[in-house]
């Protein structure tokens, strides 16, 4: 069984009906605290597939996304 923690909410970029699309710090499996994207049910209870970041990840994506 996968285990996360959410340790800091950071944004909800978009809401589809009970789903919200947010940004946050999580840790996965009692790992590193990572920045996480994906969509999370109401509760927190459920998610779908996302991607989880570095702080080295978020930044390098963060200048690709600055050249567009």
């Amino acid at each position: 069984m996968i285990e996360y923690k959410i340790t800091e909410h950071i944004a909800t970029i978009s809401q589809r009906g009970e789903w919200y699309l947010e940004l946050n710090r999580v840790k996965w499996n009692n790992g590193e605290e990572k920045l996480d994207l994906r969509a999370w049910s109401s509760d927190h209870l459920k998610c779908s597939k996302g991607i989880t970041l570095t702080n080295g990840e978020a930044k390098t994506l963060r200048g690709a996304l600055e050249e567009i």
